[in-house]
C-alpha cells in the first residue's frame, strides 16, 4: 500500500505528531477503518474510510491513501467521537439498507424486463399486423387512384368526341350567321 506525502503530514498535524513509525500507524489505523462512501468510476475511483474519529481517503486503482481528516465537528474530543460514532452507525446503516433495496430492485427489475420483453413481442406483432394493414390500404389506393386515372382518360376523350360533334363546321357556320343576321 502506498500512502503519499501528504497523507503522512496531515496524519502528524492532524491525528498524532508523535510517531516515530508513521506509515506503519497508518496502516494500522486503516486496517481498522470501515468504508463508508465511494465515489467516481473505475480509474479515477475515491473510497471514503472511517476509523473513530479518523477519515481515510484511499485510491483503489493505485492503492494509495491520498489524505488523513480529523473528523472534527467543532466539539470537545468526547462529543466529537461519539458524534462520529453515531454518525458512522447511521451511514453504515443506510448503506446496508441501500444495498437491500438495491437487491430486492434488481430481482424486481428482472421480472419486469420479463415482462418487457414479452410486451416488446407484442408490439412487434402488432406493427407486422399494421403494416400488412397499410399494405392493403396503400392496394386499395393505387387500384382507386388507378380507375380514377382512366375515368379522367375516358372524360377527356369524351369532351374531346363531343366537341368534335357539336363544334363541327356546319355548326360554327349557322352559328356565324346568327349573330351576323
Amino acid at each position: 500500500m502506498n500512502i503519499t506525502r501528504h497523507a503522512k503530514k496531515r496524519y502528524r498535524e492532524r491525528i498524532n505528531s508523535d510517531t516515530e513509525n508513521i506509515e506503519q500507524e497508518i496502516i494500522d489505523c486503516y486496517e481498522k477503518a470501515v468504508a463508508v462512501y465511494e465515489e467516481g468510476v473505475n480509474g479515477d475511483s475515491k473510497e471514503f474510510l472511517v476509523h473513530e474519529n479518523v477519515l481515510f481517503v484511499y485510491t483503489p486503482v493505485t492503492d494509495t491513501i491520498i489524505t488523513v481528516i480529523d473528523i472534527n465537528f467543532g466539539f470537545s474530543e468526547s462529543v466529537n467521537m461519539e458524534l462520529c460514532r453515531l454518525q458512522l452507525e447511521r451511514v453504515l446503516s443506510l448503506k446496508e439498507r441501500l444495498s437491500s433495496e438495491k437487491s430486492k430492485a434488481s430481482k424486481v427489475y428482472e421480472k419486469f424486463d420479463k415482462k418487457i420483453t414479452v410486451i416488446d413481442g407484442e408490439i412487434d406483432l402488432l406493427q407486422k399486423k399494421l403494416e400488412a394493414i397499410q399494405a392493403k390500404r396503400e392496394l386499395i389506393l393505387a387500384s382507386k387512384t388507378k380507375i380514377f386515372k382512366n375515368v379522367q382518360s375516358t372524360e377527356k376523350e369524351y369532351i374531346a368526341e363531343a366537341k368534335r360533334l357539336v363544334y363541327s363546321t356546319s355548326f360554327r357556320v349557322e352559328e356565324l350567321n346568327v349573330k351576323h343576321a
